[in-house]
């Protein structure tokens, strides 16, 4: 069956939600669960933060946390401020990590406080990598946004949420297994092909969104 309601932009679909299972569990991880009507607005704050850091359309952010409510919460705000998901395994090497954000042109990246310096020492040769942001797993002594901090405070800049649906939306890299990763982009609609690489959330994308 084709759910024609379902044609629609992730930030529209993330509205409904939040209008018709506001207090309902959309994703729940270890430490953390969060409502429709939360993940509405904890994204929409986070994508005005990015906004107010510099994240304009079209502009890349990598994404390297382990699996959570915050990797969820990370690819719908960058989603909602009009840019480029790239996730990055949380087992990537240094070179692998350096690679990626140079072939996509990083301008930010969220990720966990002890991988804070290790992105704070990567600006040298990825001088686009403006902005670093972290979670609470573990601590750094580089110069941080904190995501907790930016999840919680109304930011200057609303979301730009976005109402086209062709746009891309990730940019994922292939193993490199015949030579070196390759990005592919996908666009919004393409985003089912995520829940693959990130089972032990609770709750896919996909069924989230056909709640």
């Amino acid at each position: 069956m084709l759910h024609t309601d379902l044609i629609a932009p992730i930030p529209e679909l993330l509205r409904r939600q939040a209008a018709a299972r506001g207090s309902k569990c959309a994703f729940r991880d270890a430490q953390t669960a969060v409502t429709y009507a939360e993940l509405y607005d904890r994204t929409g704050r986070l994508a005005g933060h990015l906004a107010d850091n510099g994240i304009a359309t079209g502009d890349t952010v990598a994404v390297m946390l382990p699996n959570s409510v915050a990797w969820v919460e990370s690819c719908f705000a960058i989603t909602r401020a009009g840019g480029i998901s790239v996730p990055i395994s949380y087992d990537a090497t240094e070179p692998e990590i350096l690679y990626r954000l140079t072939d996509a042109d990083c301008k930010a990246v969220i990720t966990t406080g002890e991988r804070g310096d290790l992105f704070a020492r990567m600006k040298n040769a990825a001088p686009n990598l403006k902005t670093i942001v972290v979670t609470d797993r573990g601590s750094c002594e580089a110069r941080t946004l904190r995501y907790a901090e930016l999840i919680g405070a109304q930011p200057k800049s609303p979301p730009c949420d976005p109402e086209l649906m062709h746009e891309t939306a990730y940019i994922l890299y292939t193993s490199g297994t015949t030579g070196r990763a390759k990005g592919v982009r996908l666009l919004d609609p393409d985003h089912r092909l995520e829940r693959a690489r990130h089972r032990a959330i609770a709750t896919s994308v996909v069924s989230f969104l056909r709640a």
